[in-house]
Parts: C-alpha cells; structure tokens; sequence
C-alpha cells in the first residue's frame, strides 16, 4: 500500500557564522549492493558475507583518501563491527570532518585495516546568491541553520522555510531537488530564505535522532530557530514569512502564534486533526489509486478501535505494541515497522501521536499574520483543497481580509507540474520514468505567485 506524506563560473564560497561548537558532518562516500548472494561472494573470493559490501567509491570522500575500492567489504569502523549495509549508514552519521578514522576491509581473502581523517561534505555553494552557516545552542547540543540571502542586494524580506515530515537535510540537496529549487526561486526573487535542520540531521550534533524525535520536539526546535533569525545581520523582524511545505505546513501556525510573522504561506497541509487526516490517507488515497472506496471503508471500520487508542486512548505505545491485536492495526495502518521502530514517512509512533494533540484552528486563531494557503491539482498528499479553503475561511473569520487561498493546476505535492490528478496517479505506475520527467517540471511560476504575494504584504501592517 503506497501512501504520499505530508527533499558555473564565478564560485562565492560559504560563509561561517559563530560556527565553533559545530563540526562539519563527515561522509563515508560509498553505494553498496543491497544484498551479498552466494555466487557473488564466490566470484570475489570473499571468506565472510557479514559486512557492507562497496558497490562504488567517490571521488573527494573519505573512502576515496583510505584507498577503499569497490568489491571491498567493510567489516570494522573505528572497532565498532559491522554486520551489514545498515550498520554502515547508522555508523557513518557520528562521521565528523577532521576526526580520525580507522576501517577494516575484506578485499578477497586479506584483511587490511586503512587509516586516515574522516572528509567532511563539501559547504553549499552558489554562483548567484550568499550562503551563510551558523548554529545556535539547543539543550546539550547545537542545531545547523543555513541562511541564503541574494547576492549584491538587501533582501526584501525573509522566509523562513519548514521542511514536510521526513527526516531529510536541507543541506547541499541536488540539483533538481524541488525543495532546493523551491529555495533558489524566492531568493532569485530577492528574498533571503532561511532554514535549520531537524535534530538529528545534517551537521547538528548531540541532538536526538530524528527517527525517534518527537513532533513536539521537532515544533520546539523550529521556535528556537525562528528567535535565532532574529539575531541575524539584515533581517527585518517587521517582514518574516514562514513557508511551511507539507507536515509544515501543520507547523507554521504553531510557530506563528508565538511570534506573528507578517506572513505565512502554507503548501499542500491541513486543517483537521491528524488521526482524521491519516483516515483519509487510508480510504480516500486509496481510492484514488484505485481500490475499492467501500471496501476500504468496510476494513477501516474493523481496524478503528485500535486506531483510536492509539490516538484517544490511555495505553503507552509499548503496551499497545504488546496487544497483537493493536500492534497488527498499527503495522495496518500506521505501517510500524517492528525492526526500524519506525512507522509512516519514517518517523516515530509517538511522533504521529503528538501531531494529533495540536489543535490547528486554535493556531490559526492565535495568529494574525496574513496568510496564504496552496493546494496544487494533483497533491494526492494532501489528497484534496477542502482543508486548504477551509483555512482561508476561517482566517478571514477572525481576522477579516488576512486569508488568500490559491489552487494552482497540475502541479503535485512536490511543486512539480505533472498534469491533473488522474494524469498523475496514472504516472505512478512507471516509478522511475515518472521522476526522471517529473525532475525537469518545477513550477516556477507558482513562486512568481508567491513573491508577488509577499511584496504586495511588505508595506502593510498586521
């Protein structure tokens, strides 16, 4: 069952703002083969299959400085064993630039131990706009933020942009990343667009893991990045929006109550508790991914109490995983993944649980900034503009004339134009030809509409 959640020529290097507490992320630099098979250990001569076997090796990385090579299957980093691809992954996040590393490889039939300092990533650069890296102190750690701001100008205003549900870094994303692109594109428009990382991603350090972070944590963390913008050179309290894309979405108003921006825009998000947004993500998307809405419905029915005491009810999550039926309807619904702990978009039960305990109307009553919301065609994430319309209609309740509400055709959750929703639920049944079209369709012109928004904004008051 597939659910969409609510990722040249002149180089201007980055800057580094109060960054001693933070040590850049280090990167192992490898692909490895998903599995080991008995006639591939055969063909390279391996006497033990239990490790991470490298499929291929960067350039500039710290696996490229130890020497390692393809073929090579990693047993040891810095005496900690490793039994597998994910141990490697799991190993390689507590990597650090400039720390001292030592890696034990099976390359045939001899061990070698390679020895060198861990390579920290590359710091983002851009030919058009300045890239500033700071940090701030967060409980017993530090959080990354990364300020872009155009180059050869005073920014109009700033947007501040909150990340959807998954724990990804806004750090050096590719090329074509929506999300990256999403960024540039309201830079390019003369706005300086600023962001930190969830805890436990990217560059932060002794921060909680951002698999098992809470949602109320992760909220926390974004508050505290918004009271660090503004000690920032520059920036304009008086002109701050905040974008929240996707599970952002949720989150701008909880952040904008606290500190009244002059706007905020949300991107594909909703209105209503969290437990009736996953119901409709299971009937609902399914429906229109194919299944059968009465059936669908039929099943739920039966998978209700349990989903219900998960959400309402006074059971721990550890007692309810030790109900088999609750745990089955969690692993149903909710796809909790006993090995990884984790369940959907890769977070945490207790994550999801706390999304629900936020009363988002009583958030948007609290806020008095202006507000946009954007609802694309074809966002089968956020499944359908009811919310969206919604929210601008309360908003001009309460605060009559903040609310605008945009629907912007044939584009999806991910800014891209893909064609009605139909056109893109069809797409979804060739996976990899549909990214490799969807990549070069990123609607430009629906951040023209946004910063059109947000200059008509810069002048007025709240």
């Amino acid at each position: 069952m597939k659910r969409y959640l609510p990722y040249m020529l002149l180089i201007w290097f980055p800057v580094l703002l109060n960054a001693q507490n933070i040590k850049r992320k280090g990167t192992m630099g490898v692909s490895l083969q998903l599995s080991i098979s008995d006639s591939l250990s055969k063909a390279l001569h391996l006497t033990q299959t239990e490790g991470a076997l490298v499929k291929q090796v960067f350039p500039g990385t710290t696996a490229s400085t130890l020497k390692i090579q393809a073929n090579d299957l990693i047993t040891q980093v810095n005496g900690t064993a490793i039994h597998s691809g994910m141990d490697l992954i799991r190993n390689a996040r507590a990597l650090r630039g400039g720390d001292p590393i030592s890696v034990s490889v099976l390359r045939g039939k001899k061990t070698l131990v390679l020895k060198g300092e861990v390579v920290g990533r590359p710091f983002e650069q851009h030919a058009d706009m300045n890239i500033t890296y700071s940090e701030f102190a967060y409980d017993n750690g530090y959080i990354r933020s990364i300020y872009r701001t155009p180059k050869n100008q005073k920014p109009l205003g700033t947007v501040y942009f909150i990340q959807g549900i998954s724990c990804y870094s806004l750090d050096n994303m590719g090329a074509k990343d929506p999300t990256r692109l999403a960024i540039e594109a309201m830079v390019q428009k003369g706005y300086a667009v600023f962001c930190v990382e969830k805890p436990g991603m990217g560059d932060n350090t002794n921060t909680t893991p951002c698999e098992e972070a809470g949602y109320n944590l992760e909220v926390e963390v974004f508050k505290a990045g918004y009271k660090h913008l503004l000690t920032l050179k520059d920036v304009d309290p008086q002109n701050i929006f905040l974008f929240g894309h996707s599970l952002g979405g949720f989150s701008a108003p909880l952040i904008a109550q606290d500190f009244q921006p002059k706007g905020v825009i949300i991107y594909g998000a909703g209105l209503k508790p969290w437990s009736e947004y996953l119901i409709d993500v299971f009937t609902l998307q399914q429906q229109k991914m194919g299944e059968d809405l009465a059936t669908l419905r039929e099943n739920f029915e039966n998978l209700k109490p349990s989903f219900y005491e998960y959400f309402y009810g006074q059971s721990s999550i550890d007692d309810l995983l030790k109900n088999q039926t609750h745990r089955q309807v969690l692993q149903t619904v909710m796809e909790y993944n006993p090995d990884t702990k984790t369940a959907l978009a890769g977070r945490s039960l207790q994550f999801h649980k706390e999304i629900n305990q936020h009363n988002s109307a009583m958030a948007w009553k609290k806020t008095k900034s202006y507000v946009m919301a954007i609802y694309g065609e074809a966002d089968i994430a956020a499944i359908h503009p009811d919310d969206h319309i919604a929210i601008v209609d309360y908003v001009n309740e309460v605060h009559p004339g903040k609310g605008t509400y945009l629907f912007v055709p044939k584009t999806n959750h991910t800014f891209q134009e893909t064609g009605t929703m139909a056109e893109y639920v069809k797409m979804q049944s060739n996976p990899a030809e549909y990214e490799r079209m969807a990549a070069d369709r990123f609607n430009y012109k629906l951040f023209d509409t946004v910063c059109e928004w947000m200059n008509d904004k810069l002048t007025k008051t709240l």
